[in-house]
């Protein structure tokens, strides 16, 4: 077993240095598998690094794709400047990539902010999207943010808010900013989860312990949005592009979001998962799964 997991590594470092030699318009990535179909999964945030997809990639891959994690511009350790980091730019990349692999059309696996970033990209090259699937999806306008954010603080104890708020004031006395990051993320978390007594442990494992969220990404990527007034209400409604929607029954991004993207999009199917939050591969994990295989035969 250990012998398999350090080959697997090897080939996934040969991946990424080779990107970085051929091509410095691209974003660097991991490919799991050698199939003919590509397909790219897109990591949430914005921000946040893309490792904790790695395990679903590993999964596709095992369907006869060819599956890429890709590292959005911001989310990895490779130089850029925040004024770079636009919805139209990460569009943009994954056409980019999209090129790169010499392929008319890819298939797109976007969870929470992936899944918004997979819809600008249906909306802007509908004739190079096969399919998007779209798990935990974000909002398709800017009002979501706000409604997210008062549903995810809604959901936390008396005693988690607090300690929220006490890492918050920590920042005044010097703790960095990624320290009290990753300690508010780790309280917060708890909110995204349908049972955080039995998964969270697994949750911090195999998502947040292994993949920081970049702050000035988020930030700078927050910014255009509001800048833009993010809305693909008509440019949703224009496409034919298949989509997949695949949620939690108690994800805290709200059922009515994921009803809304399935009305709008004439071409889409929307499968639930009960008892389950965010991180359907984490707290059902047989049933996301399946899900996942036939959404991308849809």
């Amino acid at each position: 077993m250990n012998s398999c997991f350090f080959l697997l590594g090897v080939l996934l470092l040969f991946c990424m240095v080779s990107n970085a030699q051929d091509s410095t318009s691209v974003p660097t990535y991991r490919i799991y598998g050698d199939g003919e179909d590509v397909v790219f999964l897109l990591s949430g945030g914005p921000g946040l690094a893309s490792n904790y997809l790695d395990s679903m990639a590993l999964a596709v891959s095992q369907w006869s794709y060819k599956a890429v994690v890709v590292d959005q511009q911001g989310t990895s350790d490779q130089p850029f400047e925040a004024v770079t980091l636009t919805l139209a730019n990460a569009v943009q990349e994954v056409d980019d990539l999209r090129r790169y692999f010499k392929k008319e059309k890819i298939t797109l696996i976007g969870h929470s902010w992936g899944g918004m970033l997979a819809m600008a990209y249906a909306t802007t090259h509908p004739t190079h999207c096969e399919k998007a699937v779209l798990v935990g999806p974000g909002g398709y306008k800017i009002e979501f943010f706000d409604t997210f954010s008062r549903r995810v603080y809604g959901r936390l104890t008396t005693e988690e808010s607090k300690a929220i708020s006490q890492w918050q004031d920590s920042l005044t006395a010097g703790v960095p900013v990624f320290e009290v990051a990753q300690a508010q993320r780790k309280i917060l978390s708890r909110a995204y989860l349908h049972d955080k007594q039995k998964n969270h442990d697994r949750f911090i494992k195999e998502s947040l312990a292994i993949a920081p969220l970049h702050i000035q990404t988020y930030r700078a990527m927050m910014n255009n949005l509001r800048k833009i007034n993010y809305d693909l209400t008509e440019a949703l409604k224009n496409i034919d592009t298949p989509m997949a929607i695949i949620q939690g029954e108690s994800d805290p991004v709200g059922q009515e979001n994921a009803l809304e993207i399935h009305e709008l999009v004439k071409n889409s199917r929307l499968y639930w998962i009960g008892d389950c939050g965010h991180y359907p591969w984490i707290e059902q994990e047989a049933a996301f799964y399946t899900l996942l295989r036939i959404s991308l035969k849809y």
